[in-house]
């Protein structure tokens, strides 16, 4: 009995980072602090290697698009090989996993995360023609703007909250369309308030089309929202789903066709 309660109170110092805990607003979030917490840990051990890590979770379902799109998508410098064991095919699929999302889009808060996270799907990226390097200025935009969630002030008056865009889609999406139209409007190369906002810096021509893509996708976004929340007969869900397909995804025909004659060779 003594040396079991001397075991249950040994001193655990502060170099002991054995047991961690990390608070994450979403799953996404979560799967990016794992990839760069082993990536830390395989820095201090050169010993220890991708094998030897199993990661395990109550309902891989919840993570397995997270981790696609986190550990998949890697720089060539951070790749992890990596395996999904135990997931539905629903939740392997980017393709259903992203379908999926979309017709949750009636309770949806439009976390910034899981917004970011459907253009990981590459048929949506096909839809919106964005690529990596877009995807990449989208997270900054948003990082540098203060998008957090809800879609305006709307949003948030509809879940009892103020009516403020703050930290909303809305709000920051008007200050990167601002400094798309916007000159600067002194020799100090300052901005002065329009309506009360403040313009975003930083938005040139050849980043005027990203900009324009992520409004059309962010705005068909909350098209579809309040459309799928109307009733429906099952022949109108029917055409109404086929609308939203068309809408978000965009096949790659040429991958299409590489993989089909590789199938037939």
């Amino acid at each position: 009995m003594t040396q079991a309660y001397q075991a249950k109170n040994e001193l655990i110092y502060e170099a002991d980072n054995s047991i961690q805990i990390h608070d994450c607003h979403s799953a996404l979030r979560e799967v990016e602090i794992l990839h760069d917490q082993l990536l830390a840990l395989f820095d201090r051990h050169s010993g220890l290697a991708p094998a030897d890590v199993v990661v395990m979770t109550p309902d891989i379902d919840v993570y397995a698009g997270s981790i696609d799109a986190v550990f998949g998508c890697a720089s060539q410098g951070q790749y992890i090989p990596y395996g999904i064991s135990g997931a539905s095919g629903q939740q392997q699929s980017p393709l259903l996993s992203a379908f999926n999302q979309l017709l949750d889009l009636p309770a949806s808060r439009f976390e910034v995360d899981s917004i970011i996270s459907l253009l990981e799907c590459e048929a949506i990226q096909n839809r919106f023609s964005f690529d990596q390097t877009a995807l990449d200025l989208v997270r900054k935009w948003c990082r540098e703007t203060k998008i957090h969630w809800a879609y305006s002030s709307e949003d948030k008056l509809a879940m009892g909250l103020p009516t403020s865009e703050i930290n909303s889609w809305r709000a920051g999406l008007d200050r990167l369309l601002l400094g798309y139209a916007m000159p600067l409007s002194n020799d100090k190369g300052q901005w002065t308030l329009f309506d009360d906002k403040l313009a975003f810096d930083g938005i040139s021509s050849d980043r005027a089309n990203t900009m324009a893509q992520l409004c059309a996708f962010v705005d068909c976004l909350d098209r579809f929202r309040k459309s799928l929340k109307k009733p429906r007969t099952a022949s109108q869900w029917q055409q109404h789903l086929l609308l939203l397909v068309e809408a978000f995804f965009l096949e790659d025909h040429a991958a299409s066709r590489n993989t089909q004659n590789k199938q037939e060779l």
